[in-house]
C-alpha cells in the first residue's frame, strides 16, 4: 500500500503498486513488466531494490527504498443486513507493525456509496 501513513518514510518495492512503481521510477511498459516478474519469481526482492536504485540518479533517493513484510495495511469492508437495502462500507488505513499495545487504527472512513442509496 502507498499512503501517506507510511510511519517509515520509505517505500516498499515488495508491495508497492505497479502504478507507483511505474509513476516514481519513470519506467516503461516492457520495464515494468520485467521488474514485475521479477518481484514475483523471486524469493527475495534484493534484485528489484537494486535493479530500482540503479534507476535513480539521486543515491540519498536509493536509500529511501525498502524490501519488508508490510507494516500498513489497507482494509476494504462491505456489508448489506439481510433487512437492510442498502450496503454499508467501511475502509481503514491500519498498523499492524511491532507494537505492544495491538493493532493502530490510521484512518477510519465509514460511508453508504451514494449510488446504491434508495
Amino acid at each position: 500500500m502507498f499512503t501517506v501513513f507510511n510511519p517509515h518514510g520509505k517505500l516498499n518495492v515488495r508491495n508497492a503498486s505497479p502504478d507507483v512503481l511505474q509513476a516514481v521510477f519513470a519506467l516503461d511498459n516492457d520495464e515494468l513488466n520485467q521488474l514485475l516478474d521479477a518481484r514475483t519469481n523471486s524469493t527475495s526482492n534484493t534484485g528489484t531494490v537494486s535493479l530500482l536504485q540503479s534507476k535513480l540518479t539521486d543515491p540519498q533517493l536509493a536509500d529511501l527504498l525498502q524490501d519488508e513484510s508490510p507494516s500498513v495495511v489497507g482494509v476494504q469492508v462491505q456489508a448489506k443486513l439481510p433487512s437492510s437495502r442498502v450496503a454499508a462500507q467501511m475502509e481503514a488505513v491500519v498498523d499492524v507493525g511491532e507494537s505492544n499495545e495491538g493493532v493502530y487504527v490510521l484512518r477510519w472512513i465509514d460511508s453508504e456509496p451514494p449510488e446504491q442509496v434508495q
